[in-house]
């Protein structure tokens, strides 16, 4: 399944037309929900709200959903705890996000209303609440978890813990949430913006790079861009990888013959039977078996990341494309093409089974 698109906007500052601009843009470019936060505004502002509730309604018009990170502060200031699930229905919103967890019999009661409203909870602090909600009943079709995003540098979530909690939660059946940044963009919640994302590795990294190590993994369902403003060009190349395979770059300094050359071109497919030593991609040995791979004279000990061709020496396997995952010594029936660029090798310990992949020279 491919990961789907929301966006973050914050319209607090800004006239309607240009919110409803952007808004639209993202539509078009494949956005599905759009996250707004009640966090960081003032509840006394009437007019402020009215705004968010127009906004809102260009968001419905426009058939995408409203995620909204609220916390028991506001829900009180708003009066809503008394029919929580009428009102946040009434103001618009499709998922509530909740900042700080509310009390467990509210979320049920909240789940189990009329108004076919889902519950946001936190994926980066706790699994508590999930199972507590699990336990109580509450179907995981009735929530989602989002991982947080973090503006201060060095605060992003270690990549360990990232996946330790996103498996888990997973792992029940529930609908999951992360926040890349966006280079074009610097705008969030708060005047702190040291870029807006959810792993700290994230942080200043390029979209494409972002979204490669979410591809790989499978844990992710939706991907939030966390800042507003983002260009068209960086929509572009978001909405060109989310809607691709995963792409390994790699350089060789050898010349291949065309035979090696097309297998690398290929669209390859990871085979679902694990090995410790290589990802395995057997279709090129159906398409190319009546092409020759001749031997090549080389190292016969492979590192993580080479890319490897099973030669005319190896008959059954022959055009059968592999890539190291450690080093290993290997013999004259297979061929090193060429090597993943060192900032790709990490993908290669998140990369899922029967995840789609290409290849793309570096240059």
């Amino acid at each position: 399944m491919r990961i789907k698109l929301g966006a973050a906007i914050y319209p607090e500052h800004y006239c309607f037309e240009t919110i409803n601009d952007y808004i639209v843009k993202l539509k078009e470019n494949g956005v599905r929900r759009i996250f707004i936060s009640l966090l960081q505004i003032d509840l006394n502002d009437l007019k402020l709200l009215e705004q968010y509730k127009k906004v809102i309604e260009l968001i419905h018009s426009l058939d995408l959903k409203v995620i909204a990170d609220i916390n028991p502060e506001i829900i009180d200031r708003m009066n809503w705890r008394k029919d929580l699930s009428k009102n946040i229905f009434e103001f618009g919103i499709d998922i509530l996000r909740i900042d700080t967890a509310i009390e467990i019999q509210d979320i049920i009661r909240f789940t189990n209303s009329k108004y076919n409203l889902k519950i946001e909870i936190n994926l980066s602090t706790n699994k508590d609440l999930l199972d507590q909600l699990l336990s109580n009943g509450v179907s995981p079709k009735d929530i989602t978890a989002s991982h947080n995003f973090y503006p201060k540098r060095y605060t992003g979530l270690s990549l360990d813990h990232f996946v330790n909690m996103t498996q888990y939660f997973k792992s029940k059946g529930i609908e999951t949430s992360a926040f890349i940044n966006a280079q074009s963009a610097n705008e969030g919640p708060w005047p702190l913006s040291e870029g807006l994302c959810t792993l700290e590795m994230s942080r200043n990294q390029s979209v494409d790079e972002q979204l490669k190590f979410f591809q790989a993994t499978g844990l992710i369902d939706y991907i939030i861009i966390a800042n507003q403003f983002i260009s068209t060009n960086e929509l572009n190349i978001i909405s060109e990888i989310l809607n691709g395979d995963l792409i390994f770059k790699y350089h060789t300094n050898i010349t291949l013959s065309k035979v090696e050359q097309d297998i690398i071109n290929l669209s390859h497919t990871y085979r679902g039977d694990i090995s410790d030593y290589i990802i395995r991609s057997s279709e090129p040995r159906i398409k190319f078996k009546e092409n020759s791979i001749l031997p090549r004279k080389q190292k016969y000990t492979v590192e993580k990341g080479d890319i490897l061709i099973d030669n005319d020496k190896y008959p059954r396997y022959k055009g059968e494309l592999s890539i190291a995952l450690k080093k290993f010594d290997i013999d004259d029936r297979t061929n090193v093409v060429g090597h993943l660029v060192p900032e790709h090798h990490y993908l290669l310990d998140y990369i899922q089974p029967w995840k789609k992949f290409k290849f793309q020279k570096d240059n």
